[in-house]
This record gives C-alpha cells, sequence and structure tokens, in this order.
C-alpha cells in the first residue's frame, strides 16, 4: 500500500483514526430509537490531509489502490469517494470555508461485513477536518454529521449507532447507547473476556439493503 508521502511527494499535515465496531445487543433498534450496546474493534482506518494549493481534492485510498479527483460542486462517480464528499459537504454547512486537499485513506477495517468500515471512515474524516481547521466541535457531533453524510450523500438511511460508537466506544468498555437522546454510558467488558468475530461469507451492504 502507498504511503502519503509516496502518492502526493509531501508529509501530510494531520492524521485521524477511527475504529470499526461490533454490536453486542439491540440489533435493528438504532434506527427504530431504542437501546444497543456496541464496542470498538482493534481495527482501525486512518485518514491524513494537507493543503494541495489546487482546485479540486485528490483522494488516494490505499485498499482500493486508487487516485481519484473530487470537488464540492458535483457528487463523485466513485461511491467510496462520497462518503468524503459527504462529510466536506457537511463541515461545508456549518459556515465553514473548505479549502482542497490531498486526502489519503489507509484502513485494516474489512469493508463489507458488517464492521462499520463506512462509519470509521466517515469519523475519521470529520476528526482530521476538526483538527485541520479547528473546528468546535465534540464527539458527538461528528457522529451527528457523520451519520448524516452518509443518508445525504452516500444515500445510505442507517441510524446513529455506527457513528456514536466508532466515535466515542474503545476496545475495553461497551458503550451503552440510547439512540432517542443520545445518552450514553460506558460499561466494562467483563474481566477476561475476548471478543471473536466471526465471518459468514455473506457481504454486508446497508447501501442495498431494506
Amino acid at each position: 500500500m502507498k504511503t502519503f508521502e509516496e502518492v502526493f511527494n509531501a508529509m501530510p499535515t494531520v492524521t485521524a483514526s477511527a475504529p470499526g465496531r461490533v454490536n453486542l445487543l439491540g440489533e435493528h433498534t438504532d434506527y427504530n430509537g431504542g437501546y444497543v450496546m456496541p464496542t470498538a474493534i482493534p481495527q482501525q482506518t486512518c485518514v491524513s490531509l494537507r493543503l494541495n494549493e489546487m482546485s479540486c481534492f485528490r483522494l488516494y485510498s490505499s485498499q482500493l489502490n486508487k487516485l481519484v479527483e473530487l470537488n464540492l460542486k458535483e457528487s463523485p462517480l466513485e461511491h467510496f469517494a462520497s462518503y468524503i464528499y459527504g462529510c466536506l459537504r457537511m463541515v461545508q454547512g456549518l459556515g465553514m470555508q473548505v479549502p482542497a486537499f490531498d486526502i489519503h485513506i489507509c484502513s485494516n477495517v474489512p469493508m463489507g461485513v458488517g464492521l462499520s468500515s463506512s462509519a470509521a471512515l466517515e469519523v475519521a474524516m470529520l476528526q482530521a477536518l476538526r483538527a485541520m481547521l479547528d473546528l468546535k466541535i465534540n464527539d458527538i457531533e461528528i457522529a451527528k454529521l457523520a451519520q448524516q453524510a452518509e443518508i445525504q450523500y452516500a444515500k445510505v438511511d442507517c441510524g446513529i449507532m455506527d457513528q456514536m460508537a466508532v466515535s466515542l466506544a474503545d476496545t475495553k468498555r461497551m458503550l451503552f447507547l440510547d439512540t432517542r437522546t443520545l445518552e450514553y454510558e460506558k460499561l466494562a467488558l467483563p474481566e477476561n473476556a475476548e471478543l471473536l468475530v466471526s465471518d459468514t461469507g455473506f457481504a454486508s451492504s446497508l447501501a442495498k439493503s431494506k
């Protein structure tokens, strides 16, 4: 996988990361206003940024080994880029001037297996933008922006659990979350507990799911 420096011939200014997640209790309840209890997994998505002084954003995915260009005037053709585009548009909607960046994505969160790779990408991107643009937003606000980026621009009518888990959870504790109020509590995992995630071999796609 190519590094930021190898792709853009420069070093990034900021780097942010967010984990994938598994859900322990509360399937399909987040978008119905119920309780959920996810936790983070060790795998992370990293997003690195730097100003590029160009008229367009350059976006590289190391997982896909693909470099694309995009602007804020039209939606990108590549679906993976729509998540980044959505985050940029959400920040623009806060009244911020968003300059053109070189953007590098590096992730070991498996895609399409129900581990919230898209939420990890959105949250990492928004965290990087928060650092780059000195945005006065907290982790819950990042989760809300990430959810709306996915709904409005990736066209996935998702609940808030994934983004809240990715933004707030860690691998040592469970996130007990009321999706109606966004009140939450971090609970310790049982002592000596170990989580095993099994791949069924069936791809998960929220965008294509009812």
